[in-house]
């Protein structure tokens, strides 16, 4: 009787350390998915605050435009002769010029009620963009971008496209046969256009137009 008394409470010990290992690893769980949580939150709040204002930041330090990314157009004195387009809904309108740049004004749901100044195109040869520009090779375009922490995320028939955080890039280019000094032959891709867009924060597209 004894002996059966001792089983049962050995064996009451057991399940209780069984739960007891149970509930701590429960609870290194609970706490290892509350630090990843933490971690996220804390990863997009410096990615939104620091990291993505510090690129734009250095987007308009390397391209002179008359308007700076990210910027109000309540900040700028907008000829309305130069607006080609308009779009009432989504409040984008565009600036062309007869030099070959185009500006382009938008208010995404994360810009609330505020109109900025979000995309810029051009095939003019003056507006150089991280030490390069229009007529420049790819070569050099791609070793600029890539300097300045862009990646390449697609090459396809003379097209390139870039990003960096919310910023993307691309261009087009042409190939040009050209001969040295030495009168050899030789072929180069030329930069013949580029885009420089700011992309919308909401990429749910969960916001509304205010």
């Amino acid at each position: 009787m004894e002996e059966n008394l001792n089983q049962n409470i050995a064996k009451a010990k057991r399940k209780d350390e069984s739960r007891n290992r149970k509930g701590k690893l429960e609870l290194i769980a609970v706490l290892i998915v509350l630090a990843l949580l933490g971690g996220a939150m804390i990863y997009e709040f410096i990615w939104a605050h620091v990291i993505e204002p510090y690129a734009i930041k250095d987007l308009n330090n390397n391209i002179e435009l008359p308007y700076e990314f990210g910027a109000e157009a309540d900040k700028y004195d907008v000829e309305q002769e130069w607006i080609g387009d308009e779009d009432e809904e989504d409040m984008v309108f565009y600036i062309d010029k007869s030099n070959g740049d185009a500006f382009q004004f938008a208010r995404y749901p994360d810009y609330a009620d505020s109109v900025k100044f979000t995309s810029f195109y051009t095939c003019n040869k003056e507006v150089e963009l991280y030490g390069f520009k229009v007529g420049d090779s790819s070569e050099k375009a791609d070793k600029q971008l890539k300097e300045h922490g862009y990646k390449c995320i697609d090459i396809s028939g003379g097209y390139y496209n870039y990003e960096r955080g919310r910023i993307n890039i691309s261009f087009n280019v042409s190939i040009v046969t050209e001969e040295n000094n030495e009168g050899n032959s030789f072929t180069e891709e030329r930069v013949v256009e580029y885009w420089v867009e700011l992309a919308s924060t909401d990429k749910q597209r969960k916001g509304n137009y205010k």
